[in-house]
């Protein structure tokens, strides 16, 4: 027992996480910065295991796991028939496509994106061989995939966000209202979903001995169900390391025990640190565990608090995300953390196996999308522009010092930064012209002195086109801090867009 003895005091001793730190700094620098990859596939045949896969109207888009990972597309008119692909391998022939990087500053970056996700290539299918059935771990899958489409549109829906953790059924514009009234995070698979199954399955496995065992099991298959989400990462891993040091009898504060969680997710994949979720997940929830002598009063008073602190917290990445905040996102969350955590939720998860109560669902979905639709109608949407390195290392520096001495000074301080980072951009005398490449033409916007005047020359696009010529070109704008465009010049037939943006 000796070496539990010296492991305890590894564990507990403030310097083991220091060391731990330097190492995860060094080590992410070294595998994300300094190391470059690319494909190394030069074949147009590839076999490999099909890991992810999505379904639309015209084509399927899925994930090729092979001796690394590819993403592919396939075009068909019947795309129904490849519902069951998932998790078998298959033999593809096609031809590479090239990845291009966002044409547009501070939107969207696919070929990144795919990057931090280990994938180099992408792949244009021109037919696809099934060679194996899959395993019992996709079998399962498929089957609650199946059952889950035996449900109307509406129940299969949100079956597929708290199930699988999968939005491709919600409608595009659904999706913008939730993210902008700022209770999205509550469909994605998080923590407190976790939590809610960990609670269920210790009541229903009661005193039987290897309970915790049966847990950590189920929480791993889910992980792999949900396609291993940085939330679901976070709460399985940390209640994996929570039962192994209990079983040794050593005690770890949750501080501690998060830090670990978070060593062994990056030391396995290095690149979730570039990951929203995973900024999002293990961010709030550190300052949660720092703040939590503070969070007490009544229920709705406790969840205003961690609305509060969940927002304060996670401000710089929501702004360099969207470059806009929705004010009431923080009273909003009163109402609907405990209606979709405590009602919608878990009847979700009760009409999967109980079907004839998809009525009360259904009827609850109903009444959650209009309340959401009608508070998107008068929300309070604040645009700030992209928030520099140094203005975020000074936000969190300031709350920080405030966690330590709780002068609100120091809140005041990292209020009038972000002020600054609004205003700023305003004080600019120099004129200034973008030009934009939008994919289908051009566009070019001119910005006068302090922002008197904001003109737009063309859009881009088609007409009766399918490119959404506006959505890039509203995200730049609102990342330089723009709500509007005083003039729109249209020099050519092409597809317009609305001079209000907000």
């Amino acid at each position: 027992m000796l070496y539990l003895t010296k492991l305890k005091t590894i564990l507990q001793s403030k310097i083991t996480y220091l060391i731990l730190l330097i190492f995860c700094i060094i080590y992410i620098f070294l595998c994300t910065v300094l190391i470059k990859y690319e494909s190394k596939i030069n074949e147009n045949i590839i076999e490999g295991i099909v890991i992810s896969l999505s379904i639309n109207e015209d084509n399927i888009s899925f994930v090729l796991k092979t001796t690394e990972k590819v993403k592919c597309t396939y075009y068909d008119e019947d795309t129904s028939k490849y519902k069951d692909l998932l998790g078998k391998r298959v033999r593809i022939t096609g031809t590479k496509k090239e990845l291009y990087n966002n044409t547009i500053s501070n939107t969207f970056n696919y070929k990144k994106y795919l990057y931090n996700n280990k994938i180099y290539l992408s792949f244009n299918v021109e037919s696809i061989e099934v060679l194996e059935d899959e395993n019992v771990f996709y079998k399962l899958k498929n089957k609650l995939i199946d059952r889950i489409d035996t449900f109307d549109e509406l129940t299969k829906t949100y079956l597929n966000l708290f199930i699988l953790g999968n939005k491709d059924l919600l409608d595009e514009d659904m999706y913008k209202t939730y993210r902008t009234n700022g209770i999205w995070h509550l469909f994605a698979i998080s923590g407190m979903h976790i939590s809610l199954i960990i609670l269920l399955l210790d009541k229903l496995l009661g005193r039987i001995k290897l309970k915790k065992v049966i847990i950590v099991c189920v929480l791993f298959y889910f992980m792999f169900l949900t396609g291993f989400s940085a939330s679901v990462q976070r709460t399985t891993i940390f209640y994996f390391l929570k039962s192994i040091l209990e079983f040794w009898d050593i005690k770890l504060d949750s501080k501690k025990l998060l830090y670990l969680t978070a060593f062994f997710i990056l030391l396995i994949n290095p690149f979730m640190i570039y990951n929203n979720g995973f900024q999002y997940s293990f961010l709030i929830t550190l300052t949660l565990m720092m703040e939590s002598k503070y969070i007490t009063g009544s229920y709705f008073k406790k969840i205003f608090k961690i609305s509060l602190i969940s927002f304060v917290i996670s401000l710089p990445i929501t702004v360099n995300m969207n470059y806009e905040i929705n004010l009431l996102s923080v009273l909003l969350n009163i109402f609907y953390v405990p209606f979709i955590s405590f009602v919608v939720f878990p009847l979700g998860i009760i009409s999967f196996i109980f079907p004839f109560l998809s009525f009360i669902l259904n009827f609850l979905i109903y009444i959650l999308e209009f309340t959401n639709q009608l508070f998107y109608n008068i929300k309070l949407c604040l645009i700030i522009p992209k928030i520099p390195t140094l203005i975020i290392v000074l936000y969190y520096l300031a709350l920080y010092i405030f966690h330590k001495c709780r002068h609100q000074k120091y809140l005041v301080f990292g209020l009038i930064l972000t002020i600054i980072n609004i205003v700023f951009p305003k004080l600019n005398s120099g004129y200034y012209m973008y030009f934009l490449d939008v994919g289908q033409g051009d566009s070019s916007i001119l910005i006068t002195p302090y922002k008197q005047m904001i003109i737009m020359i063309d859009t881009g696009g088609i007409v009766h086109s399918d490119y959404h010529v506006s959505d890039n070109t509203i995200l730049f704008l609102k990342s330089l801090g723009i709500s509007k465009i005083d003039l729109l010049i249209i020099t050519h037939g092409g597809m317009w867009l609305v001079s209000r943006i907000t």
